[in-house]
């Protein structure tokens, strides 16, 4: 896989950070201006063999947990309690584990989102540098103090609290850095679209007469086959985010209405906006690039009115008749569409989703 100087110096930070994670098992080389990313069979064996050795780690540290005095400290009681926590764990280890054994099969899709980058970049010319080292950074020393507060809120600061959390966390740590992938690959693509309508509507503010939309045509072209093999890849992107948000306030509750609670019992407020934060940012970014989208058609078509050549007439009537047969959307298995409609359908589901949790609470309370 071919990748250009800018595009890598914008896919670094989460290059390098997947190949630690295991979710981009490859190695490179630079050869003039050019990246040559290659798979490596080894490195993925690794990884997979290491998450593997994660999970049952994972597995063993949350049971010995379960049994521990400090589980029952926080006021989980009764099999509701337990039969959540033990799902708002479990969906964090086999996101993980399923997220990096299925990298073989989303390869040929990565290779072809990355080729039609390169492809856009050719046409468009010089493209600025959209970096996130710095957003990288911040968040991951956040996540880290998340972590520390996360163990004293569990009552595990000893080295055996430790010992029994730190898998799970690099776990979570996977699911994460596979959102942000998703973010920034979106993000890349809109700022695409953006540089070409903003040369577009360069063109229209100078009055340069156009005499064909040829290299426009094959951009957008590029950008829905790019969206299309997003989908294929991150096809679940959003179920994380659905399942803790919709249990987290549950265990909040459990830990806030015990007696035996401290200041480090209202973690679950970080994790709460944590979820929210990861749900909103894929949703937002999703939004921009529909909004983007929207765009290139009132452009083009205000480009039809003052266009003086026929022919280029003709193929800007064509590219505006595939631009409303064409639907754009960024999806996630059953959710149709992501976009900020999505999210009042989703507090709702999420609201009566508590309010069962919250009525079996009661009736564990009752008996």
């Amino acid at each position: 896989m071919l990748i250009n100087d800018k595009l890598f110096e914008s896919l670094s930070p989460l290059f390098k950070t997947s190949r630690v994670l295991g979710l981009c098992p490859g190695t490179y080389r630079r050869q003039h201006n050019i990246h040559n990313v290659l798979w490596s069979r080894k490195t993925y064996i690794c990884g997979v063999s290491l998450t593997s050795l994660l999970v049952c780690w994972s597995v063993w540290g949350f049971v010995k947990d379960m049994t521990a005095a400090s589980f029952l400290t926080l006021g989980f009681q009764g099999s509701i309690d337990f039969f959540i926590a033990s799902f708002d764990f479990s969906e964090v280890v086999a996101a993980a584990f399923y997220f990096i054994v299925s990298i073989p099969f989303k390869a040929r899709s990565v290779c072809r989102i990355v080729d039609n980058f390169n492809k856009i970049d050719l046409l468009l010319g010089d493209t600025s540098v959209d970096c996130v080292r710095k957003r990288v950074i911040c968040f991951s020393v956040f996540m880290v103090v998340l972590y520390v507060l996360d163990l004293f809120m569990w009552g595990n600061n000893s080295w055996e609290g430790f010992n029994n959390y730190c898998p799970f966390y690099i776990l979570y740590c996977v699911v994460i850095a596979h959102q942000v992938q998703y973010w920034h690959l979106v993000n890349l693509l809109r700022r695409r679209l953006y540089m070409m309508n903003s040369a577009i509507k360069t063109k229209l503010d100078w009055n340069v007469p156009f005499t064909s939309i040829g290299s426009t045509v094959q951009i957008y072209d590029l950008v829905c086959d790019s969206v299309d093999e997003i989908n294929k890849c991150f096809g679940i992107i959003l179920f994380s985010c659905y399942v803790h948000l919709a249990l987290n306030p549950y265990m909040l509750f459990v830990i806030a209405s015990n007696n035996d609670k401290n200041i480090f019992s209202y973690v679950y407020f970080l994790w709460i906006f944590v979820h929210i934060f990861r749900l909103m940012a894929i949703i937002e970014v999703c939004h921009s690039f529909s909004e983007e989208n929207k765009k290139t058609g009132r452009l083009v078509f205000k480009l039809l009115c003052s266009c003086q050549d026929n022919d280029a007439k003709n193929e800007m009537r064509t590219f505006i008749f595939m631009l409303t047969k064409t639907k754009i959307k960024f999806s996630s298995y059953a959710l149709p569409k992501i976009s900020r409609l999505l999210i009042p359908n989703m507090i709702a589901s999420i609201s009566t989703y508590w309010m069962i949790l919250l009525q079996f609470s009661r009736r564990a309370v009752h008996l």
